[in-house]
């Protein structure tokens, strides 16, 4: 099975880039590009939301989202989530376009996206045959390695990049990381497969004893946040988060933190870690997962002479 952090270091640095292409270019709202009324939503919604992406263009250094990607997810809520547009359609993709942050809707946009393939692979796959027009061809591993040859074709490429989204333009940059996961994917998935057969040396291993952790995950991430902000540890950079968390979940043992048997604690402190980008400051922010300043538990940590 493909965990299902297998992408996050790459997800992290595309976040980076967006904020990084907000904050000095502004990502375009295009508020005036809508669907055809003659378009089949279906199609585009199976294609969008499921299918490994196929169809290319030209690189460009431009990021903009334009009104077709709301309306074509606000049309996908009619049946699933009719609550969500209960005041109308029209009015909630204008709410929408009003108060969005567009990079925070490319980035969960992208999010939802890759974590399909973990979740709803079946249906991905299935998708891909459809829209991609593979008829006849019924075998996974010659429809990945189909896909996998055009991704690095691309990749090895300065002047084309892979179509992701319906109303949502990456530049070239963001567009080859988020190709990247689906080229880690699809090898791990040719892996699965085809497992090459090793013969393992058996051997004792020595378990190394964790430090059982008495507090809370959040106080965990506070003690870590602290030593960052006074310097006794270097800050943790951006597609290094999920390695942290790792790290950290390998030193201590949070089992004493699990609200069920069968949680992850591992994916619930990287959540905590991972923070919050404030669009307006710009800044990483912790203070919905820490609480207030005064309710923390090592503030009073002392900066490092």
């Amino acid at each position: 099975m493909i965990e299902f952090n297998f992408a996050n270091d790459l997800l992290e640095k595309i976040e980076e880039e967006l904020i990084k292409y907000e904050n000095k270019n502004k990502i375009q709202l295009i508020k005036s590009f809508s669907i055809g009324k003659s378009a089949n939503l279906e199609w585009m919604r199976k294609s969008q939301d499921f299918s490994l992406p196929i169809n290319s263009s030209d690189s460009t250094e431009i990021i903009h989202i334009t009104k077709e990607f709301y309306e074509l997810l606000v049309d996908g809520w009619k049946e699933k989530h009719p609550e969500l547009v209960k005041g109308g359609i029209s009015d909630k993709i204008q709410s929408m376009m009003e108060s969005d942050f567009p990079e925070e809707t490319i980035d969960s946009a992208i999010t939802d996206k890759i974590n399909k393939l973990i979740y709803q692979y079946d249906e991905v796959l299935k998708c891909t045959k459809e829209t991609n027009r593979l008829f006849g061809i019924e075998n996974e591993e010659k429809i990945l390695l189909i896909h996998l040859n055009k991704y690095n074709e691309i990749l090895k490429s300065d002047f084309k990049q892979i179509n992701f989204f319906h109303g949502i333009t990456l530049n070239k940059k963001i567009s080859d990381l988020v190709l990247k996961i689906y080229v880690r994917f699809i090898n791990l998935r040719l892996e699965m497969l085809n497992p090459k057969i090793t013969q393992i040396e058996e051997r004792e291993t020595e378990i190394t004893p964790k430090i059982l952790w008495k507090g809370s995950q959040r106080d965990l991430c506070e003690l870590f946040i602290e030593l960052q902000e006074k310097n006794y540890i270097d800050n943790f950079e951006w597609g290094e988060r999920t390695k942290i968390a790792q790290s950290i979940c390998n030193l201590f043992d949070l089992s004493l933190t699990k609200k069920k048997k069968n949680s992850n604690v591992e994916t619930s402190f990287y959540q905590i870690l991972k923070g919050k980008h404030n669009p307006e400051t710009g800044l990483r922010e912790y203070d919905e997962v820490l609480g207030k300043e005064k309710e923390r538990k090592f503030n009073k940590i002392k900066n490092r002479c």
